[in-house]
Order: structure tokens, then C-alpha cells, then sequence
């Protein structure tokens, strides 16, 4: 409280942190005592990253919403320095609410700092990621965006970056990063197919910096080494339904109809569908009252799929692979039906599991990642980037005594409650 100097505070307050780090005493009391005697609170604050405890983290986040000028600043950097991924909502927080630059500035930049260095899966890193963007002022914000979706090394990362490449601002900042997902690392393989060499053959020639030269060599070898595979493909394209359908009644009962007859009610459906789901926002988002699946007009075998949904409170929706429901998504609040084990479980499983491995759903109104790969009847699930179903077979829900059907429609199912997909992507696997 009375040593004078910047340079003499930080290190006191390391001391601290160092002589607590060893210790195998809790020293929490004696800190937030200490914090709360102190005339320059914010002298303090930053020791409580050794703390790393709930009581730490709620009077800093006080401290964050009610403190003077300089406590709140120091909150921030504090949260930045955090030991565990608590300190993301707050800084989220911060970042979305302060009306001061300069902080809303410093929350801005150690939210993005705190999702990568966070023990999340990469699918969780980019939702965050994305998340922040919408409340982005600056140019300097986008690049730290940008930049930070550089350290996920996913296909929808990619997808995410190139959206920037239109942009004359932003073409030098997202063709480096497009091609820093791309390409393999020692620790990462590199991306294929078709999108994954359009965006990199796009980006070459925006490298610039004294060492581009030997990156574009490499960039172009990579290419050329790249596997002559399709890869993932859009099945929707931000603007209209294109590729899409509605359901008609289900696959036993479709596949003894005459072609006029199910022509008919194809035609229906369809009528049905325009008036349920529309595009709102690049998203395809349900508007209806009732359950009028969606579905692919293509049918499909063995797959790897990805795609992003959100759901409101009280919704429930699934995937449909092959026509056969389903992969759950829900709101894990319904738990008079059970909901609090999670979205992802194979729902209509009665033999094999049909409960997710671990809930690992984002709260209501927010996006969350699904990971599907269906190889003959065997399903594998991954949400936000954990795994929720590891391989159980999906039985036949439209004929009990069959395995599930070998090609198929994909569906989305609508359950009466608003749900939202996008990012939705597809391999076919040979």
C-alpha cells in the first residue's frame, strides 16, 4: 500500500504470486482481506490470479463492473492473465459493454488472447471466436479476430477467414491466416479438397513480407501434394433453400408410392417447407408451428458432416441421417424429458446407447458444433469439439427388424420451436 514506483509494485506483486504459487497453504483469506484493507485496491488484484478460486474471481468480477477507472483496468488485464477459462464470460462481458475504449479495447483483446490459451476444443475456440466478432468497432478488431481464428486449424475456421478475402482491408490479414489453417504443421495435418484449395490458391498471392517468397513455395507445394478428394461441400448456401425439400412422410411409406402420387405430395411439402423455414441472416431457421422436417434433395451413404445450430429455451430438434431420426439437439433445461444428459445421443436408439457420453451443449441462444461421421450403421458424434457418441450403431427406426437404410436423405428436424442451422457441410465418404 505505500511502496512507490511501477516497477516496485509489479514485483511485489509477483513476489506474491510466486511465494503463493509454492505454498501449500490456502492463502485466499489473507489476500481478499488484505484487498479489502487496502486504500489502492487495484494494487492487489492482480495476485489473485494465483488464488484462482470463486471467491477470487467474484470480487474481481465487482471490481470489474464497480470499481474506479483503474481497478476495472486492472481487472482486465488480470482476467487476461487468468489460469483457467473462467475468466472468458467476463472478459466477454467487458468487451460487449464498456463504453470506454480504451478498456472496451484491452477486454476485446484478452477475451481473444484467454479463448486460445483456454483448454477448449478448436470447435469451441471458433464459436467463441465468432461470437466476439459481431461487437467488433475497429479494423484493429477485425485483424485480432482474424488473427485469432488463425490459431484454430478446422475446415469451418477456414471457411470463417475466407469470408474476409473480399474485403481490400482485411485480403493480406485473411489470406495469412487461411493459409496458416491450411497447411500442416508438426503438429496438425493439413486440410483437402476442393474449398481448401480454392481459398489457399486464392490467398498465394497476398503473402507479403520478406520471407513470402519461401511461404509461397511451400504454399504451392502443398497444393500440389494436396489429394485429388472433393472434401466437404456447402449442402446449404447462406441465400436460399436450394438443394433442399420437404419431407414426405417417411422411407418405407415414400418408396410404395407411384411417381404421380408422390410427385403430388412432394409438390405439397415443398409449399409446406417455403412457409417454415426460410433464410434469415445467411441462417436456415425455422418459423413454423409444426413438424415439417427439411431435407435433402440428395441422398446419402457413409459421411463426414459438419454443421452449426442454436436453439431457443424449450427447443428440441435432431439430425436425421439416412432418414433414420436421430442425432438430438435440445434445450438441456427440459429435464422432465431427460434433457440434462445433452444433445448429440442417438435418441430413437432403443438396443444400443442413445444417450450422449457427456453434455457438452452451449447454454440456450447460443451456436454449438456438430461433428457427424456415419460409416456404414456406425455413428460417431462430436459436439463443441467433444466427443458425446463413439461409434453406436443407429438402429432402423421406420423398421425395427432392418439395419438403418444404406443411402438416404439428411434431415433437419423442426419440433415447433424456432432452431437455426448454419455452416452446414457434407463428405461423402468412398
Amino acid at each position: 500500500n505505500t511502496v512507490e514506483g511501477e516497477e516496485n509494485i509489479v514485483s511485489i506483486q509477483e513476489a506474491l504470486i510466486a511465494v503463493i504459487d509454492v505454498s501449500e497453504n490456502d492463502h485466499s483469506d489473507l489476500v481478499l482481506t488484505a484487498y479489502n484493507l487496502l486504500d489502492k485496491k487495484e494494487r492487489m488484484i492482480p495476485v489473485f490470479v494465483a488464488l484462482e478460486n470463486e471467491e477470487a474471481m467474484t470480487v474481481l468480477a465487482s471490481a470489474l463492473q464497480n470499481g474506479s477507472a483503474s481497478e476495472k483496468a486492472v481487472s482486465i488485464q488480470t482476467l487476461g492473465n487468468w489460469r483457467n477459462k473462467e475468466a472468458i464470460t467476463h472478459l466477454y462481458q467487458a468487451a460487449v459493454t464498456f463504453e470506454d475504449e480504451s478498456l472496451r479495447v484491452s477486454a476485446f483483446q484478452h477475451y481473444l488472447t484467454q479463448v486460445i490459451k483456454s483448454g477448449n476444443p478448436d470447435d469451441q475456440k471458433l464459436l467463441l471466436i465468432k461470437k466476439v466478432y459481431p461487437v467488433h468497432k475497429t479494423l484493429d478488431d477485425k485483424k485480432l479476430v482474424l488473427n485469432a481464428a488463425g490459431k484454430v486449424k478446422t475446415f469451418l475456421s477456414l471457411v470463417f477467414v475466407a469470408r474476409f478475402l473480399d474485403d481490400p482491408l482485411l485480403e493480406v490479414t485473411a489470406s495469412a491466416m487461411a493459409i496458416r489453417i491450411a497447411l500442416p504443421t508438426p503438429d496438425a495435418g493439413g486440410l483437402s479438397g476442393d474449398i481448401v484449395r480454392q481459398i489457399v490458391s486464392r490467398s498465394i498471392d497476398n503473402l507479403t513480407g520478406e520471407d513470402s517468397q519461401y511461404l509461397k513455395i511451400d504454399v504451392r507445394e502443398f497444393l500440389d501434394n494436396m489429394p485429388k478428394e472433393q472434401g466437404f461441400v456447402p449442402m446449404f448456401n447462406g441465400k436460399d433453400l436450394s438443394g433442399w425439400q420437404g419431407m414426405v412422410e417417411d422411407p418405407i411409406k415414400r418408396s410404395k408410392m407411384t411417381p404421380a402420387e408422390l410427385e403430388k405430395k412432394q409438390s405439397k411439402a415443398n409449399e409446406d417447407m417455403a412457409k417454415d423455414w426460410v433464410v434469415q441472416n445467411g441462417h436456415l431457421t425455422f418459423v413454423g408451428k409444426g413438424f415439417n422436417n427439411i431435407c435433402s434433395i440428395k441422398k446419402y451413404g457413409d459421411v463426414e458432416m459438419l454443421l452449426e445450430w442454436k436453439i431457443g429455451h424449450g427447443g428440441d430438434s435432431g439430425v436425421y441421417l439416412r432418414a433414420n431420426p436421430q442425432i438430438q439437439i435440445w434445450d438441456t433445461g427440459l429435464t422432465e424429458e431427460g434433457a440434462e444428459v445433452g444433445s448429440g445421443g442417438l435418441y430413437n436408439n432403443v438396443i444400443n446407447s442413445n444417450k450422449p457420453l457427456v453434455a457438452a451443449d452451449n447454454p440456450v441462444n447460443e451456436w454449438n458444433t456438430f461433428r457427424i461421421k456415419m460409416i456404414e450403421d456406425k455413428v460417431t458424434v462430436y459436439l463443441n469439439g467433444q466427443l458425446v457418441v463413439d461409434q453406436v450403431v443407429m438402429e432402423n427406426y421406420w423398421d425395427k427388424s432392418s439395419d438403418v437404410f444404406q443411402m438416404e436423405a439428411i434431415e433437419l428436424q423442426a419440433h415447433g420451436e424456432p432452431v437455426e442451422f448454419r455452416n452446414i457441410y457434407v463428405k461423402e465418404l468412398n
